[in-house]
């Protein structure tokens, strides 16, 4: 299915649109209309969103901090593939 976008309605298009029992236009086969979001609006759900999480996210101690900073440091990263590899054997 090919999509184009259009930057314009030919009056045309606008001529013959029907309505429904409620007095609202239906939009015409062959077109699809989207409301895009305020970016301003966007960003504030996502900070909303992302602050709600980290409510309900209990802050790390000292010593997760430490496991997961090793878990992730280079060296660590080549220990455990070694361990893993050797696991293969």
């Amino acid at each position: 299915m090919m999509t184009e976008k259009i930057s314009y309605i030919y009056p045309e298009d606008l001529a013959n649109l029907q309505k429904d029992e409620n007095g609202n236009y239906l939009v015409p086969e062959g077109f699809e209309i989207y409301k895009i979001e305020d970016p301003k609006t966007r960003l504030l759900k996502l900070i909303n969103e992302l602050e709600l999480q980290l409510s309900q996210t209990e802050t790390p101690s000292d010593a997760e901090l430490i496991e997961l900073g090793k878990i992730f440091h280079p060296y660590y990263e080549l220990q455990i593939r070694i361990n893993q590899y050797r696991k293969e054997l």
